[in-house]
């Protein structure tokens, strides 16, 4: 059997550190950021699916913007929760297989009674429950939108003046 792989893109917050700009559907070098994030997963020969986990108010512009894009690789748009581990979660139960982390060990932490407090990310629900994470080096340029400056900052890095 051959392994597979999916990425689970988690985008169902509510860009409240955006200045009321969602910044998922925020135009990024002329092109909006969740359409070049999903970009990246699809001429990605290592991903096999994509799951994305959406705020259920933008399922139905999700669903539409799939279909105009023609992504072939979108396997499910899954209505998030309200914290970032509570979409993981629907993520989760919606695939087999994360790209990242050990199914088993993050399926396990997700539903741990750790997972009740607010963590900013999966790896720090890892650390809360003891286990070892490794970092490993990306590219500088590949970074979290999550302010103004960081839209300002992503969108110099496809215009080239930051390197």
């Amino acid at each position: 059997m051959q392994d597979t792989s999916a990425a689970i893109i988690v985008a169902a917050g509510t860009s409240r550190r955006m200045h009321g700009r969602d910044k998922l559907w925020t135009p990024l070098a002329g092109r909006i950021t969740l359409a070049r994030t999903i970009d990246v997963f699809e001429i990605s020969p290592i991903i096999d699916s994509i799951i994305l986990v959406l705020n259920p108010e933008r399922i139905h512009d999700a669903a539409a913007l799939c279909e105009h894009e023609g992504w072939q690789k979108i396997a499910a748009l899954v209505p998030g929760g309200q914290r970032r581990q509570d979409s993981v979660c629907a993520g989760l139960d919606t695939i087999q297989t994360p790209q990242v982390f050990s199914f088993p060990l993050i399926y396990q932490a997700h539903h741990s009674s750790a997972a009740q407090r607010d963590v900013t990310d999966d790896a720090a629900l890892l650390e809360e429950l003891g286990q070892p994470v490794t970092v490993f080096p990306g590219a500088y340029t590949n970074i979290k939108i999550t302010t103004l400056e960081d839209l300002l900052l992503a969108e110099a890095f496809f215009k080239g003046h930051v390197s």
